[in-house]
């Protein structure tokens, strides 16, 4: 058992959870999971984490304790992140940074260490390999948002002498506690936000899950209830969510499996407006004669959905329903050049991800593995991005 597991199960078993029925296991390509040590049923509640647990590490405890040290950036951080969840999250990153050396949280979350994450990349690394995803501007978002969050923090730290995370840096042990609630915090559905001790080691299955995290409501703890038989040994999995494959690699640090052409779970965030200064006001011009948003989200069609065109292939959903004559002819010109621009820059990164690829172990074995992961996302992308061209280019000749 890896000392982080070691010392988080301590600490649970100190605090009088019982751990009879889950043990932790490394799995390949996966890393630590939790497994069933014993049979289980369906119905039946492996691990149970009580409130007093968990609420060190919640978002609740972290606005408390940030309110105390300064309402008012409290408040510039709620403005910042627009309130909501994202606020709780960032102060609750803020709080496990600012946790002294040697408390429970700090030692924790640095014997686990944070998740491989595009957030955590060197940027110049991170905008080549993911150049042209989806990925890669929602990243950049996170990075920029996280830096001006950690200047609305600088009177919060204020009297602390190092970070608990960072090694003395303050925004780096900020960006690490915040990947680490990204990739493993529980949420949602009733749930506070909070890291849960022991939960926090749960494997993504997706459809395939056997297990899922629950809050009673009576008590407060945190329950993983088994979905069905279990035999001693297997892994126990909970479903992250139905998300698209670039948001798995920026949230998680990995791509799932494809689920082929059809799947509504692929996504493709297509900019319809041109980042060249060449054309841009022509450019412009006709996005505005499209009616169509600077951004959309290119999804496969449903194929069990009625009237939707056969382009000899899995087709993708086009907005394009619904307009105007001349409307329609602008939106379809200008797809057409904003898939080809996007292709284009999809090629470069996949260029980037092959030139790492190459140099091996002379960048180093987790550098390398990024770019894997990198690639996988630019082919899934780019295979959708071309059907899209095709049916484009057939759509032109019909109308």
């Amino acid at each position: 058992m890896r000392l982080a597991t070691a010392r988080v199960f301590s600490f649970l078993e100190a605090s009088g959870v019982r751990l009879d029925r889950v043990t932790p296991h490394e799995y390949s390509g996966m890393g630590l999971g939790l497994a069933a040590a014993v049979p289980l049923r369906l119905g039946e509640v492996a691990l149970q984490v009580p409130r007093a647990c968990w609420l060190p590490f919640s978002a609740v405890a972290a606005r408390e304790r940030m309110v105390k040290r300064s309402s008012a950036a409290v408040a510039r951080v709620d403005s910042l992140a627009r309130g909501g969840s994202l606020g709780d999250a960032a102060l609750l990153a803020a709080h496990l940074e600012l946790s002294p050396h040697g408390s429970q949280a700090a030692t924790w979350l640095g014997d686990i260490g944070p998740p491989d994450v595009p957030l955590l990349w060197p940027p110049a690394l991170r905008r080549a390999l993911l150049h042209g995803t989806s990925a890669a501007p929602a990243t950049e978002s996170q990075a920029q948002l996280a830096a001006l969050i950690c200047e609305a923090l600088t009177e919060l730290r204020t009297g602390d002498s190092s970070s608990a995370l960072g090694g003395g840096d303050f925004d780096r042990g900020f960006r690490v506690a915040q990947a680490a609630l990204l990739s493993r915090a529980h949420a949602g559905k009733g749930k506070p936000l909070a890291l849960v001790p022991g939960l926090d080691l749960l494997n993504h299955a997706g459809g395939e899950a056997n297990a899922a995290v629950e809050l009673d409501a009576v008590s407060g703890a945190f329950q993983l209830v088994v979905s069905r038989d279990l035999q001693s040994g297997e892994q126990l999995t909970i479903d992250y969510g139905a998300l698209p494959p670039h948001k798995f690699l920026r949230l998680y640090g990995f791509v799932p499996p494809a689920a082929g052409p059809g799947s509504s779970d692929e996504e493709v965030l297509l900019q319809l407006l041109p980042t060249g200064a060449e054309g841009a006001a022509e450019a412009e011009a006709a996005l505005r004669a499209s009616g169509l948003p600077t951004r959309i989200a290119l999804r496969w069609a449903d194929a069990s959905a009625p009237n939707l065109p056969d382009y000899g292939g899995s087709s993708v959903l086009l907005p394009l329903d619904g307009l105007r004559a001349d409307a329609r002819v602008a939106a379809v010109h200008v797809l057409a050049r904003a898939v080809l621009a996007q292709l284009d820059r999809l090629a470069q990164g996949s260029a980037a991800c092959e030139a790492v690829r190459s140099a091996g172990v002379s960048v180093g074995v987790e550098v390398v593995r990024r770019a894997e992961l990198c690639a996988a996302l630019n082919r899934r992308e780019a295979v959708m991005l071309e059907r899209t061209r095709v049916q484009l280019a057939r759509v032109g000749v019909e109308q």
